[in-house]
């Protein structure tokens, strides 16, 4: 009988002892590497320091692999583990051009105190790692995560998945194909839309589009008829020219990390070497087409001012797709020159900050700006007199160029209180990494709420309490908004199978509903598979 732990047993899987091995010996490399290259433009002071930064953020980075927390599946797309892995390039190798060429990469040349920078962000992720654990354990998250995946194999929930899919997908893509028929589309919002119906959709474009996207795969890996995945490709390439209106590089790659977490989720098997292949491919093939796509629309005329006045979104596409800017070579790896630094150096905000504060005293903003990014959050439906402001900047208030910068929970943590700010904010999140899944998995449908959410959860431009806070309203959201699709499936459309309803209320009846399945608690202590 399956569970949800079984697979952490399966034969394909290394074990722990393996795993450990194995990170060792890539932070070892990477450390090297990173050493060998900063040594032809940095000293030793330097070079040395950093790549051992480096090699240790590496071991903290894939503890989610070679200690997990969660069994199964869950454990390879848990916010613990995106967290991590994000982690790892954002403040890792990511960091390396910026580091050894300061004068054409840097934004604020703040490159001497990049390896303080890492060692926060070690100590922030040290935090995160342990606070997760222990909540995690305090919890019993694991338990209610077994009771949650029995769940979700059973007709209750797998039945109503079509249903679920074409009103996403209504509300979501096709909404703002409509839109874009009487607007003007501009990234994630519509130029002259007013009305609330239409406010609330483009205030929540990212989050459509993800649910939409999610319930895609899960119709598309549910099963194996042909029909069924050929309807759920059209579907999908049909929401392709929604990419060039969103401007979003952003999107399409956690759309692709969505897939592929949507297909080890129902596989429970290691992903073939040609797949993990074309998996890498369509995230660079992604990333060099919307970046080409941002460069023209910023730099040809024809194209900018198509962009202006053009509502239909398959000829926008194409006028960039005909451009003659459209993949050239030479603007193009300029153009992800500055998206490098403005986008995955995420050592250089913080860094500055640091700078700022050693250099001219600057003090913290002791919290200022974490509050004002809660407040930002609330609803104007529970706050209808929410004032508009601009949070707390802490780009202005370090006295820092005024760029692109790249804001991320080190820097938001870093600007409220330093060492205790880092400590405090890592803390915070990785409690809060824990206390939304629970309450998501405490409900039958949990499964399909979490995965709906889960562009929230990867979405790691943003402070601290700003990512929580939108991920938690977007939850609560969807809880409303799954209870009530619920009782219209199965009250109103499918009344002979209300039963259904009653009988998974009953954790003993999960067996004649989901055969092969066995309610076995998991354990709530970090699992070991040694």
């Amino acid at each position: 009988m399956k569970t949800l732990s079984s697979i952490e047993t399966a034969e394909w899987l290394p074990s722990l002892r393996t795993r450990r091995i194995i990170a060792a010996l890539l932070a070892a490399g990477i450390a090297l590497a990173t050493f060998v290259f900063l040594s032809l433009t940095r000293d030793f002071g330097q070079a040395f320091p950093f790549a051992i930064g480096l090699g240790a953020l590496t071991l903290i980075c894939l503890r989610w692999w070679t200690t997990p927390v969660h069994p199964g599946p869950f454990c390879y797309f848990s916010p613990h583990t995106v967290i991590l892995l994000r982690s790892l390039d954002f403040y890792g190798f990511f960091n390396l051009p910026a580091m050894a060429y300061p004068d054409t990469i840097s934004q604020n040349w703040s490159q001497d105190y990049y390896i303080h920078a890492l060692a926060y962000a070690l100590l922030g992720l040290f935090v995160f790692d342990q606070v997760y654990r222990w909540a995690v354990g305090r919890f019993r998250l694991n338990e209610t995560l077994e009771r949650c995946w029995e769940w979700f194999h059973s007709p209750r929930i797998q039945k109503p998945l079509p249903f679920l899919g074409a009103f996403w997908y209504l509300v979501g893509p096709v909404g703002f194909l409509m839109l874009s028929r009487r607007y003007v589309m501009a990234t994630f919002s519509f130029a002259g839309a007013s009305g609330e119906a239409e406010n609330i959709l483009i205030q929540s474009g990212r989050d459509l589009i993800g649910v939409a996207w999610a319930f895609l795969c899960l119709l598309f890996f549910q099963k194996k008829s042909l029909p069924r995945r050929l309807a759920v490709l059209a579907a999908a390439a049909a929401v392709v020219p929604l990419f060039f209106g969103f401007d979003s590089r952003t999107q399409v790659l956690h759309l692709i990390m969505l897939t592929v977490f949507c297909g080890f989720f129902y596989r429970n098997r290691p992903l073939k070497g040609r797949t993990v292949g074309l998996i890498v491919a369509a995230l660079a093939v992604g990333f060099v087409i919307f970046s080409s796509h941002k460069l023209v629309r910023r730099h040809d005329p024809y194209v900018a001012r198509t962009y202006q006045e053009e509502k239909n979104l398959f000829r926008r596409a194409r006028v960039v797709f005909d451009s003659p800017r459209f993949l050239e070579r030479l603007s193009l790896g300029d153009y992800l020159a500055m998206n490098l630094r403005m986008r995955l150096a995420g050592l250089d905000l913080p860094a500055a900050m640091i700078q700022s504060r050693r250099e001219l005293g600057t003090p913290y903003l002791f919290g200022g700006h974490a509050w004002d990014r809660v407040l930002q959050n609330v609803p104007r439906l529970i706050w209808p007199g929410k004032r508009s402001w601009r949070a707390r900047s802490m780009v202005d208030h370090f006295q820092l160029r005024e760029t692109d910068q790249n804001i991320s929970i080190l820097s938001s943590a870093y600007a409220d209180g330093g060492t205790a700010g880092v400590i405090l904010g890592f803390a915070f999140l990785a409690f809060a990494c824990v206390a939304i899944p629970k309450l998501v998995f405490s409900r039958r449908d949990g499964m399909l709420i979490y995965l709906a959410s889960f562009i929230r959860v990867v979405s790691f431009h943003g402070t601290i309490f700003g990512l929580t806070a939108l991920w938690f309203r977007w939850t609560l959201i969807l809880f409303v908004v799954f209870s009530a699709l619920s009782f219209l499936y199965w009250r109103l459309l499918n009344k002979e199978h209300a039963g259904y309803e009653e009988q998974a209320d009953d954790p003993g009846n999960l067996r004649d509903l989901s055969p092969g399945l066995s309610l076995r608690g998991a354990d709530p202590q970090p699992c070991q598979l040694d």
